[in-house]
């Protein structure tokens, strides 16, 4: 424990009054992912043509993969 301590000497030499403790080094940043919306002015690819190129697609609206949780279930 004391070469822990002895580790943490070069931070201690900095002047830390009225510094807020943090437990992240990040502080209380959020999440900084945009919102999930769907922008207009952007041309999107329509379900065909997204699927086009698929090794395999399931109602015709989605992609088909192997399931990544094991094998029990098949793909889902």
């Amino acid at each position: 424990m004391n070469e822990a301590v002895e580790l943490l000497a070069p931070i201690r030499q900095y002047d830390l009054e009225g510094v807020e403790p943090t437990f992240h080094p990040i502080g209380d940043l959020s999440n900084v992912m945009g919102e999930d919306v769907v922008d207009d002015s952007v041309r999107a690819l329509d379900i065909r043509t997204a699927l086009r190129n698929a090794g395999a697609s399931r109602e015709r609206y989605y992609f088909r993969v192997p399931s990544i949780l094991g094998t029990e279930g098949g793909d889902r």
